[in-house]
């Protein structure tokens, strides 16, 4: 269980925060549970073994909750505690609704520790009011959320059941449901017998492709699952389709493959995270694209240069193994005995489909693969980022776009060493020297500033104005 602001996350993160609060109360002032873990692993080792395989992750990640808890009550505390101490001395006898609500929502100071301060200090706050102002954040919250036009098209029940044909890319089936946006427009949502255009789903966008007959043609720009049944949303370019009607169904064959590869490098990507940082990284989210992936996982800090530099040398390491994608589908119990690694909060069904890569990852996914980690290609790091506490963001590029990418760096450190007239071997001391000429130079005109100044004083001090007997200057500099 990871500290959270949701769930049992937040029983870990309240835990852990009433506890550096009792520990202020006995005048301990510094973050010192962590270092209490061996104790807990060897009292607790019996019944759960893999705490100690487990300890020195669990040791950083106590002690990061307890440092950033600590830096916030050192530095939001204070200026409550101020605010409180005005409105005594203005006599009053209640802090605003709205500024215990900043305190809490904008600066995250624990409510325990509002109400402990204003307790002592015998002012009162109006906790219904305050709460009110919490629920209107979050209805705010709500309002601003994206809503998709998938939503609203729920409204109409598609029938069939979403007989998804992974083996092709393209074949023959029959139109079995059909909803036009507009009656003769040019917009229209299909539903097909069994199609091979796999549905946004598990982060994997959906197919595009086309749908046609003789009589009429479509592009799908996309494809999404409502209900049971799978949708796919398209254009009319020529003529009409009606339910019933026979169609050729193929999918955009280079774009699925270049979502297969960014989705099987995504197992990689949490294979090498979890050997690289630990165990406790488990998925929290992820974005499989055409041109990109975005993978969000539980840890408690900033990758490091070398930690990144590792995990990407470690996929690419995978990719030239050209190792061989199996997917096999069991019950759910024997996908967790196996030690397959789930979408924490996903609802699983009691059949599963389990995807591995040689021994090193198992994962639940119903998304589309590789037969081999060669056919990636390579693997470069974007970026990586904050989500929220305890969770961190990367996002990479495969295969051409990969290429791409270092191209374009290429291209860039070309540029700088041409203006720079250095080689790309002494680039970096060519830098190094320049941004240290210019410290120098920023520090001379400093001098040089104060030095005009200094001298230009006494003709300041000449334009000064006599004001009910005080000499007042003004000027501006």
């Amino acid at each position: 269980v990871m500290p959270s602001n949701e769930e049992r996350g937040y029983v870990v993160r309240n835990l852990i925060r009433r506890s550096l609060q009792q520990a202020r109360n006995l005048g301990v002032n510094k973050h010192f549970l962590y270092r209490l873990i061996p104790v807990v692993t060897s009292v607790m080792q019996k019944a759960y073994p893999e705490l100690e395989r487990k300890r020195e992750d669990i040791a950083a990640i106590v002690k990061s909750e307890e440092e950033k808890f600590l830096e916030t009550l050192n530095q939001t505390l204070p200026k409550f505690v101020e605010i409180v101490k005005t409105m005594v001395q203005q006599q009053k006898k209640e802090i605003p609704p709205d500024i215990v609500f900043m305190f809490r929502d904008t600066y995250g100071l624990p409510w325990d520790i509002i109400e402990e301060t204003t307790v002592s200090s015998d002012m009162k706050i109006d906790w219904p009011r305050v709460m009110e102002l919490l629920e209107h954040q979050r209805v705010r919250s709500r309002d601003k959320s994206n809503i998709t036009d998938s939503i609203f098209t729920k409204q109409h029940a598609f029938k069939g059941e979403g007989l998804f044909d992974r083996e092709h890319y393209d074949l023959e089936t029959v139109v079995i449901d059909l909803l036009e946006k507009k009656p003769g427009g040019k917009e229209i949502e299909l539903v097909l017998e069994k199609t091979p255009f796999y549905p946004e789903e598990g982060g994997q966008i959906g197919d595009c492709g086309v749908v046609a007959n003789k009589n009429a043609k479509i592009f799908i720009y996309d494809t999404k699952k409502i209900g049971d049944a799978i949708v796919h949303y398209g254009k009319i370019e020529n003529g009409k389709i009606n339910i019933a009607d026979k169609v050729c169904a193929a999918i955009d064959k280079k774009r699925r493959l270049d979502i297969a590869r960014n989705h099987t490098a995504t197992h990689l990507l949490q294979a090498a995270l979890r050997g690289v940082l630990g165990g406790h990284v488990q998925q929290q989210g992820s974005l499989v694209a055409d041109d990109r992936l975005r993978f969000d996982f539980t840890h408690f800090k900033a990758l490091t240069k070398q930690e990144l530099d590792r995990v990407e040398e470690i996929v690419n390491a995978y990719i030239k193994n050209n190792d061989q994608i199996t997917t096999e589908e069991m019950s759910l119990d024997n996908a967790r005995k196996m030690g397959a690694l789930a979408f924490f909060g996903e609802k699983y069904k009691d059949r599963v489909r389990v995807v591995s890569v040689s021994d090193y990852s198992k994962e639940l996914c119903g998304g589309t693969h590789l037969d081999r980690t060669g056919e990636i290609g390579s693997f470069k790091i974007v970026s990586e980022s904050s989500v929220a506490s305890g969770i961190r963001r990367i996002e990479a590029v495969t295969g051409d776009f990969a290429f791409s990418k270092l191209k374009e760096e290429g291209r860039a450190l070309t540029n700088i060493c041409e203006m720079l007239g250095a080689t790309q071997g002494c680039v970096e001391k060519k830098i190094e020297d320049l941004l240290s000429k210019l410290k120098t130079l920023e520090k001379k005109l400093s001098m040089i500033k104060s030095k005009l100044l200094a001298s230009s004083i006494d003709e300041i001090i000449k334009e000064k104005e006599m004001i009910k007997g005080k000499n007042l200057i003004v000027k501006f500099l």
